[in-house]
C-alpha cells in the first residue's frame, strides 16, 4: 500500500454549530470519520494560529502572536510538516488563503510573494486574499477576473454593496470560494496516480462580507435569534447570509470529493 494522499481544508470564521442540514457534505465526512468535538486552535487570530498549524508550536514558541506580525523564522519555515512531506516524496500545494505573511493592506500583487510561500514547503502556490482586501490588492482571483474583463465590476460591487450583504455580481462558481474550490479540483485532477500529494485548500469564507450570488434575497426562515445580543430583521438577514456562505463552501468540498472519486482516490 502506497502513501496516502492528504488534504487539509481550512475555512475562516466557520463556527462548529454551522455544520448541520445546510452542510450535508461536511455532515457526511464527520459521520464517516472522526470528529474532534473538544479541539481548540492555538490562537483566536489567523496568522498565529496558522503558524502553529504548520510548525506544531505555540505562538509563544514561534513568536507570531498577532496578525500583521513578522513571519516565522527561516529555520522554522524549513521544518514545517509540508517540508517533511516533500522530503518524503509528496507533491505539495497551497491553494487559497494562507496568512503566513500579513502585509496586504498596502496595495500590492500578492503573487510577488509566491516564492516566500514556497519556502514553507509548497511546490504549487495559488494565493488568494479576503474579499475586501482584493479591492486594493491583486491575487490569483483578481487575475482570473481581469482575464474575463470583470475585475472592475467586481471591485465596484464590493466597494458599494458587499458589506450591506447585497447580491454578488457573479454566479457561485465565480465567487472567491468557488474559484478556490475549482482550483483545488484542477489540482487533484492533474496529479499523477503514482505520486502522493498534500493539498491545503483554504477558503476565505465564511469570513465577512456576507454577500451572495444570484438575484433575490436569502431565505431567513429557520434562522435562530442571536444569543446575548439584540434580535432584528437585519441581524437575521446577516445570519442567513452566513449560513448560505457555509453552504457554498460545503458544495465546493462536495465537488472536490467527486473529483477524487472520479480518479479512484
Amino acid at each position: 500500500m502506497g502513501c496516502p494522499n492528504l488534504i487539509l481544508i481550512l475555512t475562516d470564521h466557520f463556527r462548529p454549530d454551522a455544520v448541520g442540514r445546510h452542510t450535508p457534505v461536511l455532515q457526511r465526512l464527520a459521520a464517516d470519520g472522526v470528529s474532534f468535538a473538544n479541539a481548540y486552535c492555538a490562537s483566536p487570530l489567523c496568522q498565529p494560529s496558522r503558524a502553529s498549524l504548520v510548525t506544531g508550536l505555540f505562538p509563544s514558541q514561534h513568536g507570531v502572536c498577532g496578525n500583521q506580525s513578522e513571519p516565522i523564522a527561516a529555520a522554522e519555515q524549513a521544518d514545517t510538516f509540508m517540508q517533511h512531506l516533500r522530503r518524503a516524496g509528496y507533491a505539495t500545494a497551497m491553494i487559497g488563503k494562507h496568512h503566513y505573511l500579513d502585509r496586504y493592506g498596502i496595495g500590492m500583487d500578492v503573487t510577488d510573494d509566491d516564492e516566500a510561500v514556497r519556502a514553507y514547503g509548497f511546490e504549487t502556490v495559488c494565493q488568494v486574499v479576503d474579499d475586501g482586501e482584493n479591492v486594493h490588492n491583486d491575487d490569483e482571483y483578481t487575475r482570473f477576473l481581469a482575464a474575463g474583463g470583470r475585475l472592475e465590476a467586481f471591485r465596484t460591487a464590493c466597494r458599494e454593496g458587499a458589506w450591506r450583504c447585497d447580491p454578488h455580481p457573479f454566479g457561485e462558481e465565480d465567487t472567491v470560494d468557488g474559484f478556490i474550490g475549482r482550483r483545488g479540483v484542477e489540482f487533484v485532477r492533474s496529479q499523477p496516480i503514482d505520486r502522493p500529494f498534500y493539498l491545503n485548500l483554504s477558503f476565505v469564507g465564511p469570513h465577512p462580507p456576507y454577500w451572495h450570488p444570484g438575484e433575490g434575497e436569502v431565505d431567513t426562515a429557520g434562522i435562530a435569534p442571536p444569543e446575548g445580543s439584540a434580535d432584528s430583521p437585519a441581524t437575521r438577514r446577516r445570519r442567513a447570509h452566513y449560513r448560505e456562505r457555509c453552504s457554498r463552501i460545503d458544495r465546493c468540498i462536495g465537488r472536490l470529493l467527486a473529483a477524487l472519486g472520479e480518479r479512484g482516490l
